[in-house]
């Protein structure tokens, strides 16, 4: 394919399936939008991909050269850098889903972080399809491009009320491990701890008569964090009872059955917080479009204890920052510190 602009229109249909696809052209006049969706369809069917994949393709391809023909007036071989940033930024923070009922409910939802990444795939192919250099240069210039992620954790922040009503419904749950996963939640609420970090625990890093935990990162540095007296007491009444060695090397959560003591994986938390979140939203206690996971702790511990008047400093050594401006990217914690204004009339 020609770096040129084909100056010709054609509207371009695909007709058949698999290897037998062909393509029809007749000349007649072509917006800017379908002409490259078009032109960019031609050239994945010629490369044997399925006509179908196309299809969702150009659909997705549609909204990228909208953009384009409507707000830049520009075609795509034409865009420079600041361009598709222009893009990219409203994609993430101008442009509303699709969804009416998010829309008329939600006016400020964006979209989600794994669309935004299916868009950035998408527009990236179509360059590269049509052996355009323009994205290339975007990527090279931007040494810190739109696309990454602004914040360490893309899902919504839990809000302690969204936490209690999980931690009810896995206490009202016949899971055989329910217990296991109160106590590892709480602590990861309590403490706004990595998961890895609260995992890695054992019983030689805990003391259980104050509540002290001693925590290493992935640097094997050490810091020592807190827990709720509820918490602590929760504790020392079932971890001896869910637990069949308490050796100080032990794991203190640990894998249920077995001959031998055995830690716990991340997934097993995570599978456990997926599932408890799905039936909360489908019993319509937990709103359908909130993003919470079991990452969703960490930023929302950050929140909670910022409302509650604990300073960025503090938050920064909860969550073991060594950069304050780690522990200020988290949103919704940056959005929600006072700006010159509001603390001008404080003064």
């Amino acid at each position: 394919m020609s770096k040129k602009v084909l100056k010709n229109t054609f509207k371009i249909e695909f007709l058949g399936n698999g290897s037998n696809d062909k393509i029809y052209a007749e000349k007649i006049p072509m917006n800017p939008i379908n002409k490259w969706n078009d032109i960019y369809g031609s050239e994945r069917l010629g490369s044997g991909i399925n006509h179908s994949t196309i299809q969702n393709e150009s659909s997705i391809l549609a909204v990228f050269l909208s953009f384009c023909d409507e707000e830049l007036h520009k075609e795509p071989n034409t865009l420079t850098s600041a361009d598709l940033k222009k893009f990219f930024y409203y994609l993430r923070y101008v442009r509303k889903p699709n969804n009416s009922k998010i829309k008329n409910k939600l006016q400020n939802e964006r979209i989600s972080e794994k669309a935004f990444k299916i868009y950035y795939t998408l527009v990236k192919k179509f360059y590269a399809t049509l052996n355009l250099e323009n994205f290339k240069q975007f990527e090279k210039e931007c040494q810190t491009p739109i696309f990454r992620k602004t914040r360490p954790n893309p899902h919504d922040a839990i809000t302690s009320e969204e936490f209690n009503k999980i931690i009810n419904e896995i206490e009202n749950s016949d899971s055989s491990t329910k217990i296991r996963n109160i106590l590892a939640f709480r602590l990861l609420w309590d403490t706004g701890a990595r998961i890895s970090e609260i995992i890695k625990l054992r019983y030689k890093d805990c003391d259980f008569e104050k509540g002290r935990f001693n925590i290493s990162n992935t640097n094997r540095e050490i810091r020592t964090v807190v827990c709720s007296n509820e918490t602590l007491k929760l504790f020392n009444q079932h971890l001896s009872k869910i637990n069949d060695f308490s050796n100080p090397d032990d794991p203190i959560f640990q894998v249920s059955g077995g001959e031998k003591s055995r830690q716990i994986s991340s997934n097993h938390l995570i599978k456990a917080m997926t599932k408890t979140v799905q039936k909360l939203k489908e019993k319509g206690i937990i709103e359908n479009n909130r993003d919470l996971v079991l990452y969703s702790l960490r930023p929302g511990r950050a929140v909670e204890v910022f409302d509650g008047g604990l300073s960025i400093a503090h938050i920064q050594q909860l969550l073991g920052h060594h950069d304050i401006r780690t522990t200020m990217k988290y949103n919704p914690v940056i959005e929600r510190c006072p700006d010159l204004d509001k603390l001008q009339n404080n003064l």
